[in-house]
């Protein structure tokens, strides 16, 4: 589990890369490895959902259509508290 969490750690700002290229890539890649990783993303959940769901504001079409598949992805892995409440749970507690 530790291993996730690092490389995630790296792997998570790629997500979210100003290069549209590296962005979608990742999107790519990481609906790759969900299915391998699912299991053992409840540490970066949250974080990972927060930063694709980032990707739904991309004016690139690849890059919004590459992002609602990897969200599609994770909250079935996930499951649909993990996914959407934890998020949104945090943009509350900001306030």
């Amino acid at each position: 589990m530790m291993n996730c969490v690092q490389i995630f750690d790296r792997f998570v700002p790629c997500l979210k890369d100003v290069n549209g290229k590296v962005t979608l890539m990742s999107l790519g890649v990481l609906c790759d490895i969900l299915p391998c990783v699912g299991p053992h993303m409840a540490n970066v959940a949250s974080l990972t959902v927060s930063t694709v769901a980032a990707n739904l504001a991309s004016s690139n079409r690849e890059i919004h259509d590459a992002a609602s598949q990897a969200l599609d992805q994770l909250i079935h892995l996930v499951g649909m508290f993990s996914a959407v409440l934890l998020p949104t749970s945090q943009v509350f507690n900001a306030i």
